[in-house]
């Protein structure tokens, strides 16, 4: 198993063609940064301001 940091996996995603559509901390859609968990919402396309 390997950890990624949020920095970390939103340029992996970025550089995989992928666009963060939303990002979220827990199930419950808290902020990323308040939450255990790393969820992202993407689509396939060009890189565009996340929305948090």
């Amino acid at each position: 198993m390997k950890y990624y940091y949020v920095d970390e996996l939103r340029s992996l995603l970025q550089a995989s063609g992928f666009s963060i559509v939303n990002e979220y901390g827990y199930y419950d859609r808290r902020p990323i940064s308040e939450g255990p968990e790393l969820i992202f919402v993407c689509k396939k396309g060009e890189s565009k301001d996340v929305k948090k």
